[in-house]
């Protein structure tokens, strides 16, 4: 609705129906100039977040329809990856060109489970800009491109096992620590 129906209010705003989320995920571009690649897709991160919207960490995976259950695996399988790849990728392009932007960018994404069965909501936001989900996705490039990462916070006293690097330092944190987390499989 726009801000000239409530006089109180001083810009547009949106309002969305409450959607019974099961799996939230980031669809990972990169936007360049055409003559450098255009728009590449360049993976999907999958989310944690509280319920009450906080981030709790975003995991990068080589295949993203692995390691899901079943039902989710085939709706990422058939349905995201090929639309993120085509569909979704042509309209974020148009998007992104008709506001000259190059650099990051990621659509937060979700499945939701309706009385039909568990759908997928494409958009939810497109934040143009680096996304704790890209940052992810980068470090499991650099540190681990077979294995899957989870980027993020654990309290700063608590021990650390082999296979967490730290991404801050315990002696300057206030509660908590950015860590990197490289999955066994």
């Amino acid at each position: 609705f726009t801000s000239d129906l409530i006089p109180s209010i001083k810009e547009d705003h949106l309002i969305e129906p409450w959607l019974n989320k099961e799996q939230e995920f980031s669809l990972l571009y990169q936007s360049n100039p055409s003559d450098q690649g255009g728009l590449r897709f360049l993976g999907i991160c999958h989310q944690e977040v509280s319920h009450t919207g906080k981030w709790i960490s975003s995991t990068s995976v080589p295949k993203p329809a692995n390691g899901l259950p079943t039902e989710y695996s085939r709706l990422v399988a058939n349905e995201v990856l090929p639309a993120a790849k085509k569909e979704v990728k042509n309209a974020l392009s148009k998007l992104l060109e008709s506001h000259n932007y190059h650099g990051p960018v990621c659509i937060d994404s979700f499945l939701h489970r309706t009385s039909e069965g568990l759908e997928w909501h494409q958009v939810s936001e497109v934040n143009a800009r680096w996304s704790m989900g890209r940052l992810a996705h980068n470090l499991r490039l650099k540190l681990c491109p077979n294995r899957s990462l989870t980027l993020t916070t654990i309290p700063k006293d608590v021990p650390l096992n082999k296979n967490t690097i730290l991404l801050g330092d315990p002696t300057t944190a206030h509660t908590r620590i950015p860590v990197a987390i490289i999955q066994n499989s």
